[in-house]
């Protein structure tokens, strides 16, 4: 191999001696023809994002008598100028109503950005647009923050991002149970979850959080470690989350935390192939609730659950998921567990 003398050379080797993967060699091409053949300085990023490629191939490299390393620091012939600030950093903004992404092209952010779906990407201005939504910017800025170490906003998503920031463990993109100065706000309450939610009154009672979680309201993890004040950390986790697991064994105690959250209504939902003891669950939790318990069988649920306050669903661990069967509506799904050790004999 001959003696190579600036990265020009370089890049003829890479296009002409090594087997390149497509956004490699595109990336390769483009250089050569829009910058190295027509003699046009190069940007920064092009020379950072040339070494980076350089290095990758390695094990090939080394099959030419090639060092990849002291490739990637042969300086170019061509003149280098710093990136402009738009090219070296995601920017964010708001336009017309519309929310717009300009950033550096990075294959992993473009992967994992296209399986979300809230963007279009506009070939001509070369960003992403879309109609603005609140939810559409928690993902968009969530996705960006993984991928670039620079982000600049507008004034007006800027103001977003500070008010957020505001709250709790900056737990508000999704609608949040807080105090500030005494008082309970949810925080990031949108006009429908509000209409929904009216009728109950903001407290800490295990009830009141349980409702709120079958809304889709959390709790923030402050106001969480202050009601241990209040409650259990057992009756509060039951509270506030809508899957739970509870051991099969222990009928009354389950009974005894629906009855602090004022269940109105239990389904049992199993396979027909289910372990008997799980089968009898329901039976025996008749005994201890103050409410209807009744029986079903998974793939034949038929429930009329939207004329209850507080039904919840009860089913085992090795029950397959409700996703795709039409699976009713519950304010909380209770996973039967049975952790007793098995004795072999």
């Amino acid at each position: 191999m001959n003696r190579i003398l600036n990265a020009e050379e370089v890049l003829d080797l890479m296009l002409n001696h090594v087997s390149l993967s497509r956004y490699d060699q595109k990336f390769f091409y483009n250089l050569q023809l829009i910058n190295v053949l027509p003699r046009k300085a190069i940007t920064s990023n092009q020379a950072a994002l040339f070494t980076k490629v350089v290095k990758k191939y390695k094990k090939q490299l080394a099959t030419l008598n090639c060092d990849a390393d002291q490739l990637s620091e042969i300086p170019w012939t061509l003149p280098v100028i710093q990136s402009s600030p738009e090219f070296t950093h995601a920017q964010i903004s708001i336009e017309n109503n519309e929310l717009i992404l300009k950033c550096p092209f990075k294959q992993a952010f473009v992967q994992e950005f296209r399986d979300h779906s809230v963007m279009v990407w506009n070939r001509e201005k070369r960003l992403y647009n879309t109609e603005y939504g609140l939810y559409k910017l928690k993902l968009i800025i969530n996705c960006v923050m993984k991928h670039y170490n620079e982000i600049k906003f507008c004034s007006t998503i800027q103001n977003i991002v500070n008010e957020i920031s505001m709250y709790d463990e900056n737990q508000c993109w999704d609608p949040t149970l807080v105090r500030c100065n005494g008082k309970l706000y949810i925080a990031n309450l949108n006009e429908s979850l509000d209409k929904a939610i009216k009728h109950v009154e903001l407290n800490t009672s295990l009830n009141t959080l349980a409702t709120l979680c079958s809304y889709g309201v959390k709790i923030s993890y402050k106001l969480q470690k202050q009601l241990l004040s209040e409650h259990s950390i057992e009756d509060l986790h039951f509270a506030v989350n809508r899957n739970v697991t509870h051991e099969v064994s222990d009928v009354e105690g389950l009974s005894e935390k629906l009855k602090k959250i004022n269940c109105d209504y239990a389904l049992h939902a199993s396979l027909m192939y289910a372990k008997e003891d799980v089968h009898d669950f329901a039976k025996a939790l008749v005994q201890y609730a103050t409410f209807p318990v009744e029986t079903s069988n998974m793939r034949k649920i038929t429930w009329n659950s939207k004329k209850y306050d507080m039904p919840v669903l009860l089913k085992s661990m090795s029950s397959y998921s409700f996703a795709g069967t039409g699976s009713p509506y519950a304010a909380k799904v209770i996973n039967l567990v049975n952790s007793n050790p098995i004795d072999i004999k």
